[in-house]
């Protein structure tokens, strides 16, 4: 007689979770049908409203995201948001919300799509997925059609999406108005991506997180590698911003949180400040709304809302606030 193999509770638990996270992502983020090249953001085809599915060609590979454009007739503030290691662009928007809190805020969303399981935020290599060039093309082609201000582009993730948008804001500081990491932090090596000029930072972690803690952590494969510990990426975004002592704000805990330490580094010579949310007892999670005791998804939306745009043009000239006069390729 043959026995039926019984699937563990956890096991069970897990996919239900999986399938109720796309039935919820499949109700809230309706397809659209897509072309090439994105969409209905090509040349043809001044805006978009609503949700698509886009996609961009790179490196002879067409690439996927998902595109969330408010009403608007004017180019707005543009949020790029990687989703986590194994993670697709539809289940990192039903999580987070930010299709909703993006589009009540006039502010345009894009979602990219890893080729595999991960970003190449630098773990898979000179050969792996030119990730760096597909977030570059996909602004492009949202400036090119007046969608998204070059001006006032926002980058954020979770985890290895966190990884990602530091290395864009790392090798792109000029392209990035601000950055929001989430439970992410710099790896570990030569040659790993780290800060190469001031950019506006906002650092959110859980002191519970045991898949990127705090005190950083050894590789576990290719898709797994080292990490510095956390505070030394907040003093890393710190330096390049060339910021002074930070003021330090306790926020009490609430609903089985702990406190919430907010620590503000003023802008400085450079212009930019950078902000770090530690969460006592936050796992690896993105945090929305009180029940988290800190809402990520609002960090991003007025990161994206008070960006105060920058000078317009190719390679303008932008004079920061101590009158250093720099070039910013401004993708236009």
């Amino acid at each position: 007689m043959r026995r039926t193999r019984r699937l563990r509770p956890r096991t069970v638990r897990l996919a239900v979770g999986v399938l109720l996270l796309a039935a919820v992502a499949a109700i809230l983020l309706p397809q659209a049908a897509s072309a090439t090249p994105s969409c209905a953001v090509g040349r043809h085809h001044t805006h978009v409203v609503g949700t698509a599915e886009c996609t961009v060609r790179v490196a002879g590979r067409q690439r996927s995201y998902l595109l969330s454009v408010p009403p608007s007739d004017q180019p707005a503030p543009l949020v790029v948001a990687f989703h986590g290691l194994f993670q697709t662009a539809r289940v990192f928007a039903a999580q987070t919300g930010l299709v909703p809190a993006t589009r009540n805020a006039g502010v345009v969303l894009a979602m990219p799509e890893s080729d595999g399981p991960a970003f190449n935020d630098g773990r898979l290599g000179a050969t792996g997925p030119q990730d760096d060039a597909f977030t570059l093309a996909l602004v492009d082609e949202l400036v090119a059609a007046r969608v998204a201000d070059p001006s006032r582009v926002v980058v954020t993730g979770f985890s290895n999406g966190a990884g990602m948008a530091m290395s864009v804001a790392c090798a792109h500081p000029e392209a990035v108005a601000a950055l929001v990491s989430v439970d992410g932090s710099l790896m570990d090596g030569a040659g790993s991506p780290r800060p190469s000029a001031p950019v506006r930072t906002f650092l959110v972690h859980g002191t519970a997180d045991k898949v990127q803690p705090l005190g950083g952590r050894a590789a576990r494969g290719p898709l797994m590698p080292a990490y510095i510990p956390v505070p030394a990426t907040v003093a890393a975004w710190v330096g390049a911003a060339r910021g002074g002592a930070p003021m330090v704000e306790r926020r009490p805990g609430s609903l089985g949180r702990g406190p919430v330490e907010v620590s503000t580094w003023s802008p400085g010579e450079a212009g930019v400040g950078v902000v770090s949310y530690l969460v006592t007892g936050m796992g690896h999670v993105w945090p929305v709304g009180a029940s988290d005791n800190l809402d990520a998804t609002g960090v991003v939306v007025r990161a994206a809302s008070t960006t105060a745009p920058r000078t317009k043009g190719r390679a303008a000239a932008y004079v920061d606030p101590v009158g250093v006069s720099r070039a910013l390729l401004l993708r236009r």
